[in-house]
């Protein structure tokens, strides 16, 4: 009886242990800063403001789309208009994702 009580307690305390595991927050920010992004000009995409990721994944939707890997990336616009920006962040065995909308500047 007492090695299941205290099986039993071992299981309880992983599954805790496991549920407090902190879940993965997605935001992102660029440099230079979302009103002055113009084409031709670099702009580095950073997940500062994300937490509890250990992986994050970029999607980049314009001609072409692309995809990127870590937790920086930068890209250059050739052409003026919106760019849908994915941004997907693992960690803890959990995800979190943001979406936004960013506009390239003539």
């Amino acid at each position: 009886m007492h090695k299941v009580i205290v099986s039993l307690s071992l299981l309880l305390l992983i599954a805790s242990i496991h549920s407090c595991t902190k879940r993965p927050y997605a935001c992102f920010r660029t440099i230079p800063e979302e009103d002055s992004l113009k084409i031709n000009v670099p702009i580095t995409f950073i997940a500062s403001c994300s937490s509890n990721g250990e992986d994050f994944f970029w999607e980049f939707y314009d001609n072409p789309d692309s995809s990127e890997f870590g937790y920086s990336t930068v890209r250059t616009f050739h052409t003026a208009g919106q760019v849908e920006v994915f941004l997907l962040v693992a960690g803890n065995g959990k995800t979190a994702a943001t979406t936004k909308m960013v506009t390239i500047n003539p």
